[in-house]
């Protein structure tokens, strides 16, 4: 079969590499790629893929131009395409693994997540909702219920960057920031609906898997690093690093994570076209026995991907065959390698706010992966004239793997340290005080 990826970054650099790996797929193209995804595959000049419009557009050029058909698959990346309806464009002609756009709600609006937890009883922290127009009503609710409630979140996509955390003395900013997204618009649409959150306090892990509605398989569980600087201090992004240890969670706790998870599948269960693709929980372990449910993601993490991929040993075909065709329950499961990764991430200077527009030549990358314990991927970059350029924002992927957390945080900060390009900025921090779910 042919498959094709869709999206840029590093992460669907990993899928596929590890798409790559598999005997049964002939031609693998990327919609757009970029430097890395070129060197296994064919980069696809595309429109835009977060547009109903432009992926019309891409499904007539994989149809007509690349001849892609009903037995080939599409595997979309990113969040945005799936809330744009990419299943529902492309059904019946192209097959998609992933969730058609009322599943990709979950993800695209978090006040229709939040409903669905409710309905499930499943734990979350406590939340009120406010609209454009809603701003004065909003911040005095944020007076009365500070600082418990101090968290606030954009309701719909913002590309990882719609939470913000405040501290107690933050009153004032945490304000602002209400009448910057109802107000001022900053966010566009996807800060025009708001919830304040009461914020828990606990170790959050992000476990992902895969599903065809009705079951499931588990990737073991990662652990991601939003904020921008050391300590966790700084903006949030779109993720500055992760890691990944262990296989399943201990036996006093997978109660509990299944309960969410068949909560969940439950819900999404009488859902019509049934659901199917991956499923993302971020997890908060508020109790030595219990986890909250922070948010859904209906697609791999991003860079908890780069991490997860490294350490599965079956052929990911299989399993995404089997999610799309509903015969995940005869799928004899996912093998995946005890030995733990850390992917730490390169950025540009200003990132994530003020990212540096520019493009600045890489070096440093070769023979980097030569040797066992390192891979690395490709975000913004491209290549022009025979030499790498970096571009703006979250420029690369660089995991290490060992049969220590150790050893493959080690692997990964070699690396790191033989790669140069002007304004490198990266967290050293990552798996430095590593836990266990």
């Amino acid at each position: 079969m042919d498959v094709c990826v869709i999206g840029s970054g590093a992460r669907e650099h990993a899928l596929g590499a590890k798409i790559r790996e598999s005997p049964l797929v002939d031609k693998l193209y990327f919609a757009p790629g970029n430097a890395g995804t070129s060197t296994i595959g064919i980069n696809i000049q595309t429109p835009r893929v977060d547009t109903p419009e432009g992926l019309v557009a891409l499904k007539g050029i994989l149809r007509d131009r690349y001849r892609l058909g009903q037995y080939d698959l599409i595997v979309p990346g990113s969040e945005a395409s799936l809330a744009a309806g990419i299943a529902n464009i492309f059904w019946p002609e192209l097959r998609v693994f992933g969730p058609f756009a009322n599943g990709a709600r979950l993800e695209a609006d978090k006040l229709f997540a939040k409903h669905l937890m409710d309905r499930a009883g499943i734990r979350t922290p406590e939340f009120d909702s406010f609209c454009k127009g809603e701003h004065e009503k909003a911040i005095t609710f944020l007076r009365n219920n500070w600082p418990e409630f101090s968290v606030i979140k954009a309701a719909g996509l913002a590309n990882g960057k719609g939470v913000f955390v405040y501290e107690k003395s933050k009153l004032e900013d945490a304000a602002e920031k209400i009448r910057d997204l109802l107000v001022y618009n900053r966010l566009g649409r996807a800060g025009s609906t708001i919830l304040l959150e009461r914020r828990l306090y606990g170790p959050e892990t992000s476990l992902i898997l895969f599903t065809d509605g009705r079951g499931v398989a588990y990737c073991p569980p990662a652990y991601d690093y939003k904020r921008l600087d050391e300590g966790d201090t700084g903006p949030n992004t779109g993720g500055m690093g992760a890691y990944s240890a262990g296989i399943l969670p201990k036996t006093h706790l997978k109660a509990a994570i299944e309960g969410i998870v068949s909560q969940t599948i439950s819900q999404l269960g009488s859902q019509n076209p049934r659901y199917c693709g991956l499923l993302y929980l971020g997890l908060l372990k508020d109790s030595p026995s219990q986890f909250s449910l922070i948010e859904y993601n209906v697609r791999l993490g991003d860079p908890e991907a780069q991490a997860l991929l490294v350490r599965m040993d079956s052929d990911i075909i299989p399993v995404m065959e089997a999610c799309v065709n509903s015969k995940l329950s005869g799928h004899p499961g996912i093998s995946w390698s005890g030995n733990p990764t850390v992917c730490v991430v390169l950025v540009t200077g200003g990132y994530p706010n003020n990212a540096i527009f520019g493009d600045v030549e890489i070096s440093g990358l070769e023979g980097l992966e030569s040797g066992k314990g390192v891979r690395i991927y490709h975000g913004s970059t491209f290549r022009e004239g025979g030499k790498l350029y970096a571009h703006q924002g979250r420029i690369l992927s660089v995991v290490g793997s060992g049969e220590t957390l150790a050893e493959a945080r080690a692997h990964a900060y070699d690396a790191v340290r033989g790669i140069e390009f002007e304004g490198k900025r990266f967290r050293r921090d990552i798996a430095r005080d590593a836990r266990d779910i």
